[in-house]
């Protein structure tokens, strides 16, 4: 038995980072705003509804995009569609970013032409055509806490998917996925089928206090002003994660 489900999806590719499965993580930009409009023909198994996503999840020309409707089809969509996001606390999300696309750790042939500008900006004289040009963790925060437009993978949620803008049905949290994925097919009424993917372990809070200790406080402020509205939107403590930087109570005994 087939049944039609029609969901219209804001989703930003860095939420993924460490701990969601491939399978729910793609992405569909049109117009400054990631959408993907799905017309899912559910089979009473779940798995079918994953695999789908697993083989498909970046083949582009698969999903008709929002900006492909005339303003009066665009305008139904979005008052009659279930209309979701997730989000991630943004100095996670970032450090999730610089792992995923600037070391060997992810995927760095995604970024050379950032790292070239990078090294450029910091240590010209270390800049090796056609060369790796790794950067570190303090100069990606450094520069971007600078740069006004970044990257799909790392740039704010309210350009992206526009959350005063559009009255989305849910809005779910990276840090509670478990929870609020379960919750979602409840409300998107497909919890009879399909079920959530396992959700694996997120980067810890030392790891987070790691990284960000190799960046000056100036800059962790800066970075923390360009991602002000994300934290403020979505209820996340404003610089929480690394807040024992800035106040000296990390690392514990010194």
């Amino acid at each position: 038995m087939y049944v039609n489900i029609f969901l219209l999806f804001c989703f930003i590719t860095g939420l993924r980072g460490d701990s969601i499965h491939t399978s729910v993580t793609y992405n569909v930009r049109t117009e400054g705003v990631s959408w993907c409009i799905y017309y899912l023909f559910l089979f009473s198994f779940s798995f079918i509804f994953w695999l789908l996503f697993f083989f498909q999840v970046h083949e582009w020309k698969q999903w008709k995009r929002l900006s492909q409707y005339s303003e009066t089809e665009r305008d139904f969509r979005l008052q009659t569609y279930f209309k979701f996001m997730f989000v991630r606390e943004p100095l996670h999300r970032l450090l999730s970013a610089y792992k995923d696309k600037f070391t060997t750790l992810g995927n760095p042939k995604y970024s050379p032409h950032y790292r070239e500008k990078i090294i450029k900006s910091y240590r010209p004289d270390d800049f090796k055509p056609g060369g790796e040009n790794f950067i570190s963790f303090a100069e990606f925060i450094k520069y971007y806490s600078k740069e006004t437009n970044p990257d799909q993978h790392w740039r704010q949620y309210e350009r992206l998917c526009h959350p005063c803008f559009v009255n989305y049905d849910f809005i779910g949290r990276l840090e509670t996925l478990e929870e609020d994925g379960t919750l979602l097919l409840k409300m998107a009424g497909i919890d009879d089928r399909v079920t959530f993917p396992a959700v694996h372990k997120q980067t810890s809070s030392d790891e987070v206090l790691k990284y960000y200790s190799q960046v000056p406080s100036e800059d962790i402020i800066r970075i923390g002003k360009q991602y002000v509205s994300d934290f403020l939107l979505f209820g996340y403590d404003y610089l929480g994660p690394v807040k024992p930087l800035l106040n000296g109570t990390w690392p514990p005994g010194q």
